[in-house]
């Protein structure tokens, strides 16, 4: 019996692509390697390579004394919004910063609150750095809710803030 020529090819075509499968199977994987990458790229140290550090030696300034007037220290300031209430987190914030930063630099803190700062506060904050320390109060207009906010657009803000768990979304 005669197979009609078009189901022969078919046949002979479906033969070389099964075995050109077949092959693709078995062959040894292919290697890794992505354009580009080289061998030797896991033996060479990094670290060998320039940096493009500058010239000379490094110095180091050591003028950074609270009341230099002529300070390489950049002008700024620490500044932190704190109440009396808060003076516990607020000196350990101040002893992890100049235990690590700020008692090699000496910038000054600035301190705002909504109501006049008590001594224990200024005392023992002034007691935990060499730097100066400022002491600000905040007006009540600046600090309260302006009159112009929608009140009730302001509340409904707040509890959806609440509900989130923002810190201090019901101030």
């Amino acid at each position: 019996m005669a197979i009609a020529k078009p189901v022969r090819a078919l046949a002979i075509v479906s033969s070389l692509v099964f075995f050109y499968l077949v092959f693709q199977i078995f062959r040894s994987p292919p290697s890794l390697e992505a354009p580009g990458d080289k061998s030797d790229v896991t033996t060479r140290d990094p670290n060998l390579d320039p940096t493009g550090e500058p010239e000379g030696p490094l110095w180091r300034a050591d003028d950074y004394a609270p009341d230099n007037p002529n300070s390489p220290r950049i002008n700024a300031t620490l500044l932190s919004l704190v109440r009396n209430s808060e003076l516990g987190g607020m000196i350990q914030s101040m002893r992890d910063l100049e235990r690590t930063w700020n008692s090699k630099f000496n910038y000054p803190w600035t301190f705002f609150n909504d109501e006049p700062f008590t001594e224990e506060f200024k005392k023992r904050t002034q007691a935990e750095t060499k730097a100066k320390c400022f002491y600000e109060i905040i007006p009540d207009d600046h600090w309260a809710v302006p009159s112009w906010i929608n009140n009730d657009l302001f509340q409904e803000s707040a509890e959806i803030l609440k509900e989130q768990d923002v810190q201090y979304s019901n101030l």
